[in-house]
């Protein structure tokens, strides 16, 4: 099975090249940490894929940001950070070197134009993984009318995420939890019945994030689960405040001058003044106690 299409694997890389071009990036330090930082955000993304399959999709990734880096003008990342990613792949899989021909071979095609497009990103103040998404989003804003998530095209944006850190719980059970969650709000009607369930568990995997999820019910309603969340500790107050979070990864429907839905961002003020709802129900309770770190799983699986 293949995990990701080439396109999606080319928009990962070029985050890691992203990350690795900017000022103060602990560059060495990061890619250490990239393969298993990689590796846990696919399982989140697509739980019970097998670990060959995961751990081919992250080679996938560095093979293509080192292939990218590998036509740069800049001697430091044309070499030292090619390698330093390279070095790391056949740290993680043992592959003999011989496969990496391959790989360049047939990434070669693409080679000119790949040169043209770095030497233009390395003196450009802009991010590539941005051009990127904001291609696509144009792209595919002329087909479709209504989204579950939008791609973020400003580097302006907030990318925080939530963190379901729960200790003494592994990746599955967190994902079984999360994915619970994802589908009572559905059926309470929450969140648009459309939304991508993989979207879903990246909102809660501690990393920079650019989805957002549509919200179909009361904004007091969003406010209190994320804010019960906190307050019990299942879930860590995001840095910069939870209104500030929960405006940056969440859109709310209103109508437009000809009676449309229109997807719209929150803003700060109408997630903090929205209050609490009256007498939460029973199911909104149990929705929150789901992320409960000691309740065990097998109650949600059966």
């Amino acid at each position: 099975m293949l995990l990701f299409s080439p396109v999606e694997v080319f928009v990962e890389a070029v985050d890691v090249i992203d990350t690795l071009f900017e000022d103060g990036t602990d560059r060495k330090t990061y890619i250490s940490k990239l393969w298993n930082t990689l590796a846990i955000r696919y399982k989140l993304w697509l739980p019970g894929t097998p670990n060959d399959e995961v751990q081919t999709a992250v080679c996938s990734v560095f093979y293509t940001a080192a292939f990218a880096l590998s036509v740069c003008d800049e001697p430091y990342f044309k070499d030292e950070m090619k390698e330093t990613l390279l070095d790391e792949v056949y740290r993680q899989k043992s592959i003999v070197r011989q496969e990496e021909d391959a790989v360049i071979v047939r990434l070669a095609s693409f080679a000119e134009e790949l040169k043209e497009w770095m030497s233009e990103y390395e003196v450009s103040d802009g991010y590539l993984s941005d051009e990127i998404r904001n291609a696509l989003l144009k792209k595919k804003t002329t087909r479709l009318k209504a989204r579950s998530t939008a791609i973020v095209k400003s580097t302006k944006e907030n990318t925080i995420s939530f963190s379901y850190c729960a200790k003494n719980v592994d990746d599955r059970s967190k994902n079984i939890r999360i994915s619970e969650v994802f589908s009572r709000l559905k059926s309470q009607r929450l969140i648009a019945k459309d939304t991508n369930q993989k979207n879903f568990l990246e909102l809660f995997s501690g990393e920079k994030t650019f989805v957002k999820i549509i919200w179909i019910g009361e904004t007091n309603m969003l406010h209190y689960i994320f804010d019960q969340w906190a307050r019990r500790g299942y879930l860590p107050k995001p840095k910069g405040g939870l209104w500030v979070a929960l405006a940056a990864r969440f859109l709310h429907r209103i109508k437009d001058g000809n009676g449309d839905d229109k997807e719209v961002n929150y803003t700060n003020n109408e997630i903090r003044k929205s209050g609490n709802p009256k007498n939460p129900s029973d199911d909104i309770e149990q929705i929150i106690e789901m992320l409960k770190p000691d309740i065990r799983v097998r109650r949600f699986e059966d």
